[in-house]
């Protein structure tokens, strides 16, 4: 009814109440006391009452005006005779229902409802048209809950809303505003009614009916995306507040039941062929978006994605009913991981949903077949959803200070191959997967080799040789993953790291095995005076300086889409393995004065070990030496030209098979066929494992052996009497 009815009960009682007093006045001023006491009054005249006639039956439907004048009303329609008479207008109350009695539990309505023709247009158009198509089979349930609306507003005006969002997009009228009223209504209606527990399964039932009907109304809205993934994880918030859910009408409501109203909606084939086309482009643009990804929500609905399009190429059957269960994804994220999902200025999550509301919406007019009109009217809002994403994206970067980028994103091939010079380019040529192969087979087997030596051999500190080893092995396993799936940084950063920085581990075995010869086989264990334990210590401390200078050179330049991080992670990695080969070159002339003074012993006959051995594993040092020097020369230049399109270096995948990996590879053959724990045998032929105590207790006792031992002053090595039983007893080896 109109505001102004609802405001003559309280004019009605305030008349009726000033009558009453007026007669209560009157009547004292008549009485006889009155006017025995003051007999200069007139009489007042006392109007009589009317006397109702005989058999008159009182009735309480008569309009106000008589109800406020105290008279009979004649109750004829439109206008009574007394306000006909008198020429005001007639208002009768509104009369009650008599086929409808107020359920127990049903809440009063502080406010009454206005309904006008059109709202009787959307309520006619909900029952037939408008009610959610999903579960399928649901019609009854949702007439069922439209007969509630008499008891609940919020219940009323979402069903109004959705009816005039559809209406609007099925029809050439505009009717979004009042469809926009309805929704505002309804949510602020429903969210006073949250705040009170459900008194009833009549409660229950119309709070979670409203919160869906809200969510398929976000559906047909053109900028509803995020609402209707709020409304989504509103369902499973309103579904817990309700103690008897198993026995409301919606408990069938499921994700389960959902997915099978959609096996029982889809009318085509298993085996139907799709357009491989469509099926392409979306997955290159899945792949394109797959580096923006930061977030674990992220990429596991990326994932997801990736999954329903690998289904549609077997079976649209399959890839429906998978798109069906997407839907609640998002209701098993954390708060934080949601409210981050659907930020608006979450690009990457924003371009997710679009594809999965693009790919949903392919999907199901595919599968659907002659059902597909029960979603026809998605296609405005899905269009509407995507064309908005990519607006305000383009707005955003429209309005930022950036320079424009000097390169554009291309489509991958099924590889994921995009020319050099594209913005989503991870590769500047195209990886040969045969030779990264072949590459990850010889290291595997030299891998297994050296584990093999060193069990047999006893040799603990072959760890070293085997970490390089396995490094570069893992790293063209990945490489050859990465020939099939060129889009994928994981593949691209890992492998770049390993083969950077496996070579450092073939370098400090170096290292390691010269120090143990020069402890093991020159008698004052010492090499242009110093000594075989501060040699080790210090060119491996050298070498793991350079290892960690070059990981952080080498993740800085893995990193492809930060442009001037990349160029200092350049940098850095250059000086680093600019500080490797200097140390290298260093033991390189260490190596060369061993092996004078090792020469002279041999022709001297003072050498008391093998001799079988020892030339040619010095030998294959140098080798190995010279190799990580090649390697290294070729970074150097390999950087040196920087990341630009005239270094042919980046633009090949020759140079760093050629130039890098064959020579790491030749130095581990090497290495296998001259083995160290060939020479390395024996007692003395490992530093020995003794603390701080017991390295004076064999210093003072090699200083008193020296002093009385004639065979010592004449060039023999002074060791440790107890390495042989440090060596037996378990010692390092």
């Amino acid at each position: 009814m109109s505001s102004p009815a609802l405001s003559e009960p309280y004019s009605d009682q305030h008349t009726t109440t000033a009558a009453l007093s007026s007669n209560s006045t009157s009547d004292q001023q008549t009485s006889p006391e009155n006017l025995t006491a003051e007999p200069d009054l007139e009489p007042v005249k006392v109007r009589r009452k009317p006397i109702p006639s005989k058999g008159h039956k009182k009735s309480r439907r008569g309009c106000f005006n008589c109800k406020r004048r105290r008279v009979k009303c004649s109750e004829q329609l439109p206008r009574c005779a007394h306000c006909s008479r008198m020429g005001v207008n007639c208002e009768y109350p509104a009369a009650p229902s008599r086929n409808s009695s107020p359920h127990p539990g049903a809440p009063l309505r502080s406010t009454p409802m206005a309904l006008g023709l059109e709202d009787l247009r959307f309520f006619h158009h909900f029952l037939f048209k408008a009610y959610p198509p999903v579960p399928y089979g649901s019609q009854a349930t949702w007439q069922s809950l439209a007969s509630m609306v008499h008891e609940y507003d919020f219940l009323a005006h979402a069903l109004l809303g959705l009816a005039a969002q559809h209406l609007t997009l099925t029809s050439t009228g505009d009717y979004s505003a009042m469809a926009l009223n309805h929704r505002v209504t309804a949510m602020r209606s429903l969210n006073e009614t949250l705040s009170k527990p459900c008194a009833t399964k009549s409660d229950g039932d119309a709070r979670y009916g409203t919160i869906l009907v809200l969510m398929f109304q976000a559906s047909c809205m053109p900028d509803g995306m995020t609402d209707f993934l709020i409304t989504l994880r509103g369902c499973m918030v309103i579904e817990s507040t309700m103690a008897g859910f198993k026995d409301s009408s919606f408990k069938d409501f499921s994700r389960d039941s959902y997915v099978e109203s959609f096996r029982q909606l889809i009318t085509c084939p298993p085996d139907l062929a799709y357009d491989e086309t469509v099926l392409d482009e979306i997955s290159a643009s899945l792949r394109i978006i797959g580096p923006l990804c930061r977030s674990v929500a992220e990429l596991r609905y990326l994932l997801h994605l990736e999954r329903i399009v690998q289904l549609a190429r077997t079976s649209v059957f399959e890839a429906c009913l998978v798109t069906a269960g997407t839907f609640s994804l998002t209701n098993k994220m954390t708060d934080e991981e949601f409210a981050s999902f659907t930020d608006p200025q979450n690009y990457s999550a924003q371009i997710l949903l679009s594809h999965f509301f693009v790919l949903d919406h392919i999907i199901e007019n595919a599968a659907m077949g002659t059902n597909c009109f029960l979603y026809s009217y998605t296609r405005a809002a899905t269009l509407s959803m995507a064309a908005a994403t990519s607006t305000s994206m383009i707005s955003s970067t429209t309005t930022t200070a950036a320079p424009a980028p000097s390169c554009t994103t291309a489509v991958p091939d099924k590889n994921g191959f995009v020319p050099p010079d594209s913005c989503n380019a991870n590769y500047g040529f195209y990886p040969s997967w045969e030779w990264n192969l072949v590459f990850a087979i010889a290291f595997a087997i030299t891998t297994f080799v050296h584990v093999v030596q060193a069990v047999v051999l006893k040799k603990r500190f072959c760890w070293v040789i085997i970490m390089g080893a396995l490094w570069l092995c893992i790293c063209f396993v990945l490489r050859t993953l990465g020939a099939f799936d060129q889009q994928e940084m994981i593949y691209v950063v890992v492998s770049t790291l390993l083969f950077l920085l496996a070579p450092l581990w073939i370098n400090a075995f170096a290292y390691m095995v010269i120090a143990r010869l020069i402890y093991f086989l020159i008698p004052e264990q010492k090499v242009l005076n110093i000594s075989a334990r501060w040699l080790a210590k210090a060119f491996v401390a050298a070498d793991i300086v350079s290892f960690f200078v070059q990981a952080a050179g080498g993740s800085m330049l893995a990193d492809q889409n930060d442009a001037e991080k990349a160029r200092l992670g350049q940098k850095v990695y250059m000086a680093g393995i600019g500080v490797q080969l200097a140390f290298v070159i260093a033991f390189i002339f260490v190596t060369v004065a061993f092996q004078c003074r090792l020469h002279r012993l041999m022709n001297g006959g003072k050498l008391q070990r093998s001799e079988a051995w020892v030339r040619p594993l010095v030998w294959t040092l140098f080798a190995v030496l010279g190799l990580i020097v090649v390697r290294i020369v070729f970074r150097l230049i390999e950087f040196g030209k920087g990341p630009s399109a005239d270094n042919p270096i980046l633009q090949h995948e020759a140079y760093q098979l050629c130039l890098d990996a064959f020579p790491m590879l030749v130095a581990l053959v090497v290495l296998n066929a001259v083995h160290p724990g060939m020479v390395l045998k024996g007692p003395g032929s490992s530093f020995p494992k003794t603390s701080w105590c017991g390295k004076r207790e064999v210093k003072t006792r090699n200083t008193a052996w020296f002093e009385t031992d004639d065979d010592a002053r004449q060039g023999y090595p002074l060791r440790d009497r107890g390495s042989e039983s440090n060596v037996e007893s378990g010692g390092r080896v």
